[in-house]
């Protein structure tokens, strides 16, 4: 397969990439494969952006573009979107076609959108992550939308033209609150890509406290993953909880990140937690 481009953020940074918009982070967080992940995150203020982009050169007249896409939590009303990966010209500046996530029918569905737009039956789950691969042809002026390996959308004759970067992320969102996915495994290329051999699931973080102390290997952390792992995960209402927990917890998490002083007083709250944990020997 001619792979043109290839970056799973494993430099630690974007560097790889051409350029990016709007609030992109390289994380730590339960990255599909490897140590890292980027984060895109909108604030909830009108019409924004979070990607990073790459340029084609020469520009393409059909290309495939792929990701690993988590989306972190549920769109509040009928009819929200955000748009996740974007085919432009004159880059990145002239967007052409989209794919993305709507809320429809009390669920999350991919869409595709360029002169027309259209609703897919299958949609992400929430805190998974899943393979999603645009493809893009301007010879027969068509879109195809491809989850976990599978087609799940096709749009014909909507008149694009030649291809000359792709977006990563949230492409463009324009919510009244902040949305937050996480991005893998990048990858652009002339024949279909596919979805890559998941990797052994690596033993889920805990996202506030690794916000908290800064590094998933504090000794704390180590306690609490004790706790998790042979405790709360060997009963029902535990490993409910602890599912509840992987999906509410990651935006609180990136907000507590970025203020210090919301680290230290989340540190002071876990102290006891830590120490509880610490003393019971039945796990």
């Amino acid at each position: 397969m001619p792979i043109l481009f290839g970056d799973g953020f494993e430099s630690g940074d974007i560097s790889q990439f051409s350029g990016f918009v709007g609030n992109v982070q390289v994380i730590a967080l339960m990255p599909f494969s490897g140590q890292f992940c980027a984060r895109c995150e909108t604030l909830g203020v009108g019409a924004e952006r979070s990607y990073v982009h790459k340029d084609v050169t020469p520009a393409r007249q059909f290309l495939y573009a792929r990701m690993y896409i988590r989306v972190n939590q549920d769109l509040l009303n009928e009819g929200d979107r955000f748009s996740v990966i974007g085919t432009a010209w004159a880059s990145p500046d002239g967007a052409m076609g989209s794919c993305g996530v709507v809320k429809d029918g009390g669920s999350l569905r991919w869409y595709l959108i360029k002169a027309e737009f259209i609703i897919a039956t299958a949609g992400p789950t929430i805190g998974k992550w899943h393979c999603l691969e645009l493809y893009q042809d301007t010879v027969t002026d068509g879109l195809i939308l491809y989850q976990d390996g599978v087609e799940v959308l096709r749009l014909l004759n909507v008149d694009v033209a030649n291809i000359e970067s792709i977006r990563f992320g949230i492409s463009y969102a324009n919510l009244p609150y902040p949305v937050v996915v996480d991005i893998d495994r990048c990858v652009i290329a002339d024949e279909y890509i596919g979805p890559e051999e998941a990797p052994p699931p690596p033993p889920p973080p805990c996202f506030i406290a690794t916000a908290a102390f800064g590094t998933p290997l504090a000794s704390e952390i180590g306690v609490l993953r004790s706790f998790r792992d042979n405790f709360l995960l060997l009963n029902r209402c535990g490993a409910g909880l602890v599912q509840f927990y992987y999906k509410t917890s990651p935006p609180f998490a990136s907000f507590i990140q970025k203020h210090d002083q919301l680290r230290r007083i989340t540190r002071i709250l876990l102290k006891p937690i830590v120490r509880i944990c610490s003393n019971n020997k039945s796990f």
